[in-house]
């Protein structure tokens, strides 16, 4: 029905694209008449039974397609040509059983192979799933109108509530230029090992769970006690250092009860499990959207993230990877704050400033990224200069809807914090203004 309501109707072939393509097609003729058309159609040619033959002809598929008797049939069994896109569902709904069909078949096959892996199997299969689900989805335009009114609501709304359209980081300046981390964007935090990463995405995690939004902080690293025993010690401000060394002290215990009582309620759900993959992150991040309303997905760290196949090159797995989480930003309408580690390229410049060549498979990381930062303490590099000793920078380098530029923050190394580095009117940041001497720390936990 549908490939004679194009050849009668041509009219209606943009919207039955939008709909199937010629793998949805169980007849072999069918498919390869349909690719035919398509050829057909991209060009700007007419579309007939007598062109489509020649078509077929020239490409040697004209006894693949049934030859006269089929194409006779073909284009005379069509009701009504005006129902092209209901044929085209129907086609659709039969693509996708038969997809699960045989996506279950394969699964069960493989399930009684001993030689893969159960945690690569569930990763293919919700991969295998989800593709079928999605299918192809007719184009959603929205006029103009639409998106200027949608524009308009939201700063009007920003306005009156005086508030940024971003999550807070709890970082003063980096908050007030650029307006906190954006839902449906994938923001990659990146540094060398010791730079400070995770305290500084736990910061940001915490800023806000304590506030009552809801944040899922995938742990690949460090367990939820580890993070938890750096946040109640950052709190308590109490090093870490004494607990892991038995030094600690009345005082210090009763800090670190009153901390801990603050962050009991903090609406932070933690995953450590070892293995954990992008497809564990999608589905559990999903089933709480579902419950609840999610703010933030913390991902630490990208390199550090099981693959789904194996065999496959590293930066091809990485690649899929961050493609996946920028796809789950937009799925979700969350930020997501995904770590990354560094190469050693970084620690041979000058400077030993990162940049974005400095990112491992850095190409595809690089691309899905909305925002790209980096975190520089060159007190790492020059520990004897004392003028460098709690300095830090947040150095954003990629910014594909705001401005980049330099933050200038501090480093408390016994709680493991950073804040926002208190300016004097002299001074100023790369962006060319002045701070206002604001000062921001894990107090504003």
């Amino acid at each position: 029905g549908v490939i004679g309501s194009i050849i009668l109707l041509r009219a209606m072939f943009d919207e039955v694209i939008e709909v199937i393509g010629p793998e949805d097609f169980y007849n072999d003729a069918n498919k390869v008449i349909y690719e035919r058309l398509l050829e057909l159609h991209a060009a700007g040619k007419p579309i007939d039974v007598t062109l489509l033959a020649t078509a077929l002809k020239a490409t040697g598929d004209w006894e693949r397609a049934g030859g006269t008797a089929y194409m006779w049939e073909v284009g005379n069994s069509v009701p009504h040509a005006s129902s092209a896109t209901y044929y085209a569902e129907i086609i659709q709904t039969a693509s996708k059983r038969r997809g699960i069909i045989n996506a279950a078949t394969e699964t069960l096959q493989d399930a009684y192979d001993l030689q893969i892996d159960p945690d690569e199997l569930c990763g293919r299969v919700a991969r295998q799933i989800d593709n079928i689900a999605a299918g192809r989805r007719a184009a959603d335009l929205v006029t103009a109108e639409t998106a200027v009114d949608d524009a308009l609501k939201k700063a009007h709304e920003r306005y009156a509530n005086n508030v940024s359209s971003g999550l807070p980081t709890g970082l003063h300046d980096y908050d007030r230029r650029l307006g906190g981390l954006h839902n449906s964007e994938l923001v990659v935090l990146a540094a060398r090992p010791g730079m400070g990463k995770t305290a500084l995405a736990l910061q940001i995690a915490l800023h806000n769970a304590v506030d009552g939004e809801v944040v899922l902080y995938w742990s690949c690293e460090m367990s939820s006690t580890e993070l938890m025993t750096r946040a109640v010690c950052a709190k308590a401000k109490v090093s870490s250092r004494t607990i892991r060394g038995g030094t600690l002290t009345a005082t210090d215990l009763s800090a670190l009860d009153v901390a801990g009582d603050s962050l009991r309620q903090a609406e932070l759900h933690i995953d450590d499990r070892p293995g954990l993959k992008v497809c564990d992150i999608r589905l559990a991040a999903r089933r709480v959207k579902r419950q609840k309303s999610l703010a933030l997905v913390v991902v630490d760290y990208l390199q550090m993230l099981a693959v789904d196949d194996r065999r496959a090159a590293r930066h091809t797995a990485v690649g899929q990877m961050s493609g996946d989480l920028k796809t789950l930003s937009r799925e979700l309408d969350v930020p997501v704050l995904c770590l990354a580690q560094l190469n050693r390229q970084s620690e041979q410049n000058k400077d030993h400033r990162p940049t974005l060549s400095s990112l491992r498979e850095s190409g595809a990381i690089e691309q899905d990224a909305d925002v790209v930062a980096f975190i520089h303490r060159a007190e790492v590099y020059e520990p004897r200069d004392e003028m460098l000793h709690g300095q830090a920078e947040l150095l954003v380098q990629k910014n594909r809807n705001g401005p980049t530029g330099n933050f200038k923050l501090t480093w408390n190394a016994s709680a493991t914090t950073f804040g926002t580095a208190a300016l004097s009117t002299q001074q100023e940041y790369d962006f060319g203004e002045c701070g206002d001497g604001t000062s921001s720390n894990a107090d504003d936990w």
